[in-house]
């Protein structure tokens, strides 16, 4: 859990639950009829009634779905802190405070005991080593979805976050069913590509996610849209369909996007999407029904109002 302090271009700041509150709140508005949403987190001392509050706010708010929040952590260090200061309605540049540190083997383990499907979205980056995702991979017999952002944020000295390759993301790729990145990712993915392609070597980063494994990836495109793949042989998505042999490529377009903050989309958008996958839906509906509520979300000004908003606009 990751506390937001955002600062548009022209407007206000504003403070709230950011990162992980997004897509918990997506996914529990999305979530079939039957299912409990739990956080997994590592939560400072700081803010740990601030995030029993906004569970509690989301969970009434829903009216349905349960939060089982016994799967989030106390630590001592201050919670992590992010300041976006936009430059345009998609340039930014995050700074990243705070001291909570990555999952221990033991503490995770723990935690995903007994869960059905998994969304892992990399908040800080380094809350999961390689090998504990690994362990994590092992443990979980239900499809597990990865955001990959943060794995591809370094961070300099003075806490600011900037784009960073991700080395061998195809190990890391291969711990999921279904990957995410954005554009800026993929293209970092695929300037790390052989220069030369062979009949079987991946040539983008979609088809480097098939060839670690994965049934499915999503690019994100921002105000675009999004663009994904399914099939190719190997691997089912999370509500069992394969397409054999066969690769399936497409997208979806956002026709017109309203003015406002787009913080958190990406986030909402993994959320929405992974919820209705796990529910049934075939990829390209998820996809469509995820980008939907990704562009709700723009001007919400943090994960606090997300909920009624949701709700309010009918995608409860």
């Amino acid at each position: 859990m990751v506390w937001d302090r955002v600062i548009p271009v022209g407007r206000p700041a504003v403070e709230g639950w950011g990162g992980l509150g997004y897509a918990i709140v997506a996914a529990s508005v999305s979530a079939a009829p039957g299912w409990t949403v739990r956080p997994l987190a590592r939560v400072g001392r700081d803010r740990a009634r601030d995030v029993e509050r906004f569970f509690a706010e989301v969970e009434s708010d829903l009216g349905g779905t349960p939060i089982d929040t016994s799967g989030l952590v106390v630590v001592d260090e201050p919670n992590n802190a992010v300041e976006l200061r936009y430059h345009d309605s998609a340039e930014r540049v995050e700074t990243l405070t705070g001291g909570v540190g990555p999952w221990t083997e033991h503490d995770v383990l723990a935690a995903v005991d007994g869960v059905d499907a998994l969304l892992v979205n990399f908040i800080s980056g380094f809350e999961l080593t390689h090998d504990v995702l690994s362990a994590v991979r092992g443990a979980v017999s239900g499809p597990m979805y990865g955001d990959l952002h943060s794995l591809f944020l370094g961070i300099d000295a003075d806490g600011r976050r900037f784009p960073r390759p991700l080395p061998n993301p195809g190990r890391w790729m291969a711990c999921f069913d279904v990957v995410q990145m954005n554009e800026a990712e993929a293209t970092l993915v695929e300037e790390a590509l052989p220069a030369v392609a062979r009949d079987e070597a991946p040539t983008s980063a979609l088809s480097l996610a098939h060839s670690a494994g994965c049934a499915a990836a999503v690019v994100t495109l921002g105000g675009a849209g999004v663009r994904w793949s399914h099939g190719a042989g190997r691997g089912r998505l999370p509500g069992g369909r394969s397409d054999g042999a066969r690769r399936v490529d497409g997208s979806v377009t956002i026709r017109a996007l309203a003015d406002g903050d787009p913080t958190g989309c990406g986030d909402v958008w993994g959320g929405a999407c992974f919820a209705r996958l796990v529910a049934g839906d075939p990829l390209d509906v998820a996809a469509e029904y995820a980008t939907r509520v990704a562009t709700i979300n723009v001007g919400t000004n943090t994960a606090e109002g997300l909920t009624t908003r949701l709700v309010n606009e009918g995608e409860r």
